[in-house]
This record gives structure tokens, C-alpha cells and sequence, in this order.
């Protein structure tokens, strides 16, 4: 997996919700979103979200429900989730961005 983006969040004061664009999904994700959607399949509406909470100053992945982590946008606009194998390093590095996200605006 690729990191694209990590600069748009929502802030709510005291968490900060990162909306975070990743390409280069395992190609089951991919071959499911392409199920999905079918003519309509478009590989960069993949992403995960990032919470910080401000009080603890901490980032984690934030999961949908069922323990999914990653989520696809549909040519409806709702988002499908899915369930991704993450190295530390590449956690690691979405935390890094946001956080360099964050210091930027604040």
C-alpha cells in the first residue's frame, strides 16, 4: 500500500479525524471495489481514518465496525470497508503525516 494524502481532516475539538488516501491495495480489495462498482471503478477513492485525539496528543487507525480498516469510496459515495494487512512501518508513516499535517495548521 501507498500513502497519497493525509491533508484533510475534521476537527472536533478535541479529536481530529484524518481522512487519509491510499493507492496500491492488495488486489483482493481492489478486484472487490472493482466488483462494486464496475464501469464505474475509480482506484483512487481508496482511504482509512486516522483519529488524534488532543487530549493524549495519540494517533490510531480508527476501524469501522467488524475490525475493518481501510474503505473504498463507491460511485454512490458511500464507503465500503475492508480489512488490510499494515506494517508498522507504513502505520507509522500515516501517523508521520498527519502529525506533519497538524503542526502545519495549528
Amino acid at each position: 500500500m501507498k500513502l497519497d494524502n493525509a491533508d484533510h481532516y475534521d476537527d472536533f475539538g478535541d479529536e481530529l479525524i484524518f481522512w487519509v488516501e491510499i493507492s496500491d491495495l492488495p488486489q483482493d480489495i481492489q478486484d472487490e471495489a472493482r466488483r462494486i462498482d464496475k464501469k464505474e471503478y475509480n482506484p483512487g477513492c481508496f482511504g482509512m481514518c486516522v483519529c488524534y485525539e488532543a487530549e493524549t496528543k495519540n494517533f490510531c487507525l480508527s476501524p469501522d465496525k467488524e475490525n475493518t480498516n481501510v474503505y473504498y469510496v463507491n460511485s454512490n459515495g458511500d464507503r465500503v470497508w475492508f480489512k488490510a494487512e499494515m506494517t508498522e512501518d507504513f502505520i507509522n508513516e500515516i501517523f508521520a503525516a498527519c502529525k506533519k499535517e497538524l503542526l502545519k495548521r495549528r
